[in-house]
């Protein structure tokens, strides 16, 4: 969690009123990019005050690991616990290739694959904490020419973000 690189927003009323919501209370100013930067307009922001709580509820879900419950089914965009890593997490299922499941983690913002045996039901008590990242689109942001970005346009956004 601490290895990412800071982006530091010191006026939040800024960022929410790019992307029309309101302020979270007890949310810190400090935004960690997630890296990398799919492209300059859609992006993943952690929440640098939610970092410890997040370690927190993953460090418990770890201890104690969810139950596997007989007859369980993982709808699309379910909540749920996934184990990657060595480490059980929050996430939502996405879709389903075959034997695997790609489960968007809401606490880090990515997207891992995982199969079957490291699902689990998210028990109740692990949803009170809001998700740890938010996921940004900037309306009106696109490339100059064509629909895709450019790769080098999405490096200068990296460094951007970490400066």
């Amino acid at each position: 969690l601490t290895s990412d690189p800071w982006f530091l927003c010191s006026d939040l009323s800024l960022l929410h009123s790019l992307v029309q919501v309101q302020p979270l209370p007890g949310v810190s100013a400090v935004l960690l990019p997630v890296l990398p930067i799919v492209s300059p307009s859609h992006f993943v922001l952690r929440l640098a005050g939610q970092q410890e709580a997040v370690a927190q509820l993953v460090a418990a879900m770890t201890s104690r690991p969810p139950p596997v419950e007989q007859g369980w089914r993982i709808g699309r965009h379910q909540s749920l616990a996934v184990l990657h890593e060595g480490a059980w997490c929050r996430g939502v299922a996405v879709k389903k290739t075959e034997e695997q499941y790609s489960v968007y983690r809401v606490d880090f913002g990515d997207l891992v694959l995982a199969v079957r045996d490291s699902l689990r039901p998210l028990a109740a008590e692990h949803l009170a904490l809001a998700p740890a990242c938010l996921q940004v689109c900037l309306a009106g942001v696109g490339p100059a020419e064509g629909e895709v970005w450019q790769g080098d346009l999405i490096q200068v956004s990296d460094r951007l973000m970490i400066l």
